[in-house]
């Protein structure tokens, strides 16, 4: 093939990862300018997907900070909060300060002291920056938000103690939404509140369901809001809702407790380009990241002092390449993970038999340009000649886009195929899609990839 033209279709091909990129991310990532789109071009596009043969783990990277109080050194490194640079801003807690770092822990800037005034703080809890590069701090000790330009120059200060609309109670987290909205959860009052980029109270929402107290953090992705909300009576129970951006519920999951998708205590979260959601347990010392349905993705960490372990987790963030950054009170630093998707061995069990249990398989092929087939078992239950069984297609926003199964079906193995489009026939978008498997109580979802049809030839 001529070179000149192998090029042009590179470039081409290149161009079309870009703006599969851009599906995935939040609106007002991309408009950063000509740097942010370069940065992409840098990227290996298929190191970014799973497969049918993967899974998915987060690495140990590096890590940054030690006790003290000179620039890169903390005394309680808390909440955390990235830009669209890429850059990382961690709470600096006994120290009254915000500080500033690239994604490789390089210190950029620092602002902020012990006090009351402007610019001043008595224990800086969280921090968000908005697509305007303006830079939020909860103020937890004088109850109130402070605003900062991306220079750390003070801008204007909201809240002040209180228990009416716009008014806080130990605030304790923070987070950047859409048209420039900041969700604050005002814990003491028990409700999270909605203000403009300007400090104007805007909505508020209280705990749904039989839920009681809100257990101190709020992160968002396009036109959601994830809150985590709690009840001590009649056993203690806590849950993770995402709701729209007036608090209306969409969902919940999560449970108090130490197995596989419970969690204990909580002080940040934090959300990727591919809305899934990520959280730091301060007591159980690990990460748990789940999809945007509340499907457990994988977690990680451990108790201990070594290089992927933690002490107490009080922050967590991300940046534009899904790497994750998490704060560690107990010792003063910060460890950054990325993501890999690592080989699984194949075996006699990998073949879809007849089981005990509902199980759902991978997606063949993915990434996928037209149509992909989605394989699934249905148990035998003793008594029963069938279970009905669900399948449905969603996008990143929780959103069913079509129903591929909803019938009793008698035991066995079946497989049933996804030609890219919604209910109504029409073509869905490139990106990520999520595949659900219901059945009585049990669920399970995975991820599917869509791709240009020219994409699709690159991965040949």
């Amino acid at each position: 093939m001529d070179g000149r033209r192998l090029l042009r279709q590179n470039a081409s091909t290149l161009r079309t990862l870009t703006l599969i990129f851009a599906l995935l991310l939040p609106r007002g990532v991309l408009a950063s300018g000509d740097a942010v789109a370069t940065d992409l071009y840098s990227l290996d596009y298929r190191d970014a997907l799973a497969t049918p043969d993967t899974t998915e783990v987060y690495e140990y990277v590096l890590s940054w900070g030690e006790h003290g109080s000179g620039p890169g050194q903390f005394n309680g490194a808390t909440g955390m909060g990235n830009d669209r640079y890429g850059n990382i801003y961690v709470c600096d807690d006994l120290n009254c300060r915000v500080q500033k770092f690239d994604s490789l822990g390089n210190f950029l800037l620092m602002f902020g002291e012990c006090g009351q005034g402007p610019g001043q703080f008595h224990a800086p809890r969280d921090v968000a920056v908005d697509d305007s590069s303006y830079i939020f701090v909860i103020d937890r000790g004088n109850d109130r938000v402070e605003k900062f330009d991306s220079l750390g120059q003070f801008v204007l200060e909201f809240g002040g103690y209180g228990h009416e609309p716009g008014q806080l109670d130990h605030p304790q987290s923070i987070a950047s939404g859409d048209s420039g909205y900041v969700y604050v959860v005002d814990t003491d009052n028990y409700r999270v509140q909605r203000f403009t980029s300007g400090g104007e109270f805007d909505t508020l929402w209280g705990p749904p369901d039989s839920m009681t107290y809100h257990d101190h953090v709020v992160a968002t992705y396009s036109r959601s809001v994830y809150a985590v909300w709690s009840r001590s009576e009649p056993v203690p129970e806590k849950r993770i809702y995402r709701s729209d951006v007036v608090g209306n519920t969409i969902l919940w999951f999560g449970a108090f407790g130490s197995g596989p998708g419970q969690f204990q205590m909580l002080h940040d979260m934090a959300t990727d380009p591919e809305g899934s959601l990520f959280m730091g347990d301060w007591w159980l010392s690990r990460v748990s990241k789940f999809d945007s349905l509340g499907a457990l993705v994988t977690m990680w960490g451990s108790h201990g002092s070594e290089p992927g372990q933690f002490g107490m987790i009080a922050g967590i963030t991300t940046d534009f390449y899904g790497n994750v950054y998490v704060s560690d009170y107990s010792h003063d630093r910060i460890q950054k993970f990325q993501r890999r998707f690592v080989n699984v061995e194949d075996g006699a069990d990998e073949e879809l038999e007849t089981e005990r249990t509902l199980r759902l398989g991978p997606n063949v092929p993915n990434p996928f340009a037209s149509s992909t087939s989605i394989t699934y078992v249905v148990p035998g239950i003793e008594g029963s000649k069938g279970t009905t069984v669900r399948l449905v297609i969603y996008n990143l926003l929780g959103q069913a886009l079509v129903t591929l199964v909803d019938a009793e079906q008698p035991p066995g193995s079946y497989t049933v195929t996804w030609d890219g489009r919604d209910a109504r026939g029409r073509e869905v978008a490139s990106g990520v899609y999520l595949c659900r498997l219901e059945a009585v109580e049990f669920t399970e979802t995975k991820r599917m990839v869509l791709v240009p049809i020219a994409v699709s030839a690159h991965f040949e």
